[in-house]
């Protein structure tokens, strides 16, 4: 089985360093095996080097930055492996088992067609920080505006074509908005994995203060609105009630 794993990066030539180093410690059973894809913003910092010394062993794409998702995008039109997941420049796997965990589990009799778990933060001195925890995941807790942790998951090849790649029309919310695609489709079934997947950057457009209290939430409601559903601010903050119970 092979797993497509999409790494964007824009001037993130040491996080993208340490990102390679985490995909090539996963420790895989025979007949799994990885392809790793970087799509990179055209850097300008140091990035060449780190990938001059990953080309031997991974898909490169150079693109003009656009946006954090026509960048994943291009990285899903690459790949050709039956599992898609996201590991990001800075961003490290939690252990050297995840791949093969996330395997197991496309691979039990009633396979799942998409699979999510947890993910920590990192504090700014590299330290393990909160942890944020995919459990409270429903068609319910969506419709508040809360999400399980984007970096956690992993979906068919299949079942990506069948929902289509990412919309470009959202600053940072369009993960938000393809969860929605992935949880409220009828024909697909998903998986919760109880374990902590990524270690996660601290730092990001989605992360600052602003972007959650209004960026955030605004899109969301537009990507709910999207799929249909009439939601009003008081619903959207409700959200906020399923992360502070989140460690």
């Amino acid at each position: 089985m092979k797993v497509s794993l999409i790494t964007i990066t824009h001037n993130k030539a040491e996080g993208l360093r340490r990102t390679i180093a985490s995909i090539n410690a996963q420790r895989l059973q025979p007949g799994v095996e990885v392809e790793h894809i970087i799509v990179d913003g055209c850097s300008s910092d140091g990035t060449d080097a780190v990938l001059k010394e990953a080309e031997a062993q991974s898909i490169i794409i150079r693109r003009e930055p656009v946006g954090v998702y026509d960048a994943i995008n291009a990285g899903i039109s690459a790949a050709s492996g039956s599992i898609i997941g996201l590991l990001h420049g800075g961003d490290v796997f939690s252990d050297s088992s995840v791949i093969q965990d996330v395997v197991n589990a496309f691979s039990a009799i009633e396979a799942p067609d998409y699979v999510y778990g947890d993910i920590h933060y990192l504090t700014r001195k590299g330290r393990i920080g909160r942890l944020f925890q995919g459990r409270p995941a429903s068609r319910e807790t969506l419709l508040t505006g809360f999400q399980p942790p984007h970096p956690s998951l992993y979906i068919t090849a299949k079942a990506q074509r069948e929902v289509g790649l990412y919309s470009t029309d959202y600053r940072n919310a369009g993960d938000y908005e393809m969860i929605l695609r992935i949880f409220f489709n009828d024909n697909l079934r998903g998986r919760y994995l109880a374990r902590d997947m990524v270690a996660m950057e601290p730092g990001g457009l989605a992360t600052r203060l602003s972007s959650r209290l209004w960026i955030n939430n605004a899109e969301r409601r537009k990507a709910l609105r999207s799929m249909g559903f009439s939601v009003s601010w008081f619903t959207i903050l409700r959200h906020y009630l399923y992360l502070f119970r989140i460690k």
